[in-house]
């Protein structure tokens, strides 16, 4: 089990061509365990790969202290694996007006934009896993979503983002992390019944998984069969069009 995330995450990075953009990467961790678990996987790959990182955090300032304390912890992090950390403060009350969600998730995609042009990167690697996309998927059949939403979260954007732990479970990555006596931070906020993704993984999925034990694959399976048809109709419609 101790071996088997790093060995996903190589087979992810091959068969998704993750690395095509190129090989600088830069890593966003926010302290949780997905993204900590993230970043160690990849310094562990680096001399292997040739692949060079820079963490990245994004701290939101929505929990006051404990926010904070997420931002001493990547910067300790990234120092004791000798990589170089850059941090950005956001403004918790501007956040606050409107979509929370969608307004968090927008600056954060400028800041990766900003970072990936600033620092010379090639791509910026995020740690949504196995879970959080069967959790969105979920989430697009309750909201009506088509087919092409059911792509969920791609492993691989035009943008330069990649999701190397997309086939990795939330369950495997605490199982990684505790067997290597790695810490990491636990959000408060995911507690919280505010937030539809919380709800959904609360309250929704234990009892989809009380009916079907393998209801997060099958959700992950239903997301990469919407994405290769996805793949492979986008180019034809494109050409017919032209």
């Amino acid at each position: 089990m101790a071996e088997r995330v790093k060995e996903i995450v190589v087979r992810s990075l091959s068969r998704y061509n993750m690395l095509r953009f190129g090989r600088r990467i830069g890593v966003a961790v926010s302290g949780g365990a997905d993204s900590v678990c993230l970043l160690h996987v990849l310094a562990l790959l680096a001399p292997e790969l040739g692949l060079e990182l820079r963490v990245l955090h994004v701290n939101h300032g929505l929990r006051g202290e404990e926010s904070d304390g997420d931002a001493r912890f990547v910067e300790k992090l990234a120092g004791s694996l000798g990589l170089a950390a850059f941090e950005a403060s956001l403004d918790p009350a501007r956040l606050r007006k409107g979509n929370l969600e969608q307004n968090a998730r927008r600056e954060r995609l400028r800041l990766f934009a900003q970072w990936r042009a600033e620092l010379g990167l090639d791509v910026i690697a995020l740690g949504h896993t196995r879970t959080d996309q069967a959790e969105t998927v979920l989430l697009r059949l309750v909201r009506g979503s088509g087919p092409a939403g059911l792509v969920g979260i791609q492993p691989v954007t035009d943008d330069g983002r990649i999701r190397p732990l997309i086939d990795v479970s939330a369950q495997e990555v605490r199982r990684w992390l505790t067997a290597h006596g790695f810490e990491w931070r636990e959000d408060s906020s995911n507690r919280s019944g505010e937030l539809a993704r919380n709800r959904v993984r609360l309250k929704i999925m234990p009892v989809l998984a009380a009916e079907n034990p393998q209801v997060e694959p099958a959700l992950a399976r239903l997301a990469e069969l919407a994405w290769e048809d996805e793949r492979y109709w986008a180019p034809l419609v494109e050409a017919s069009l032209e």
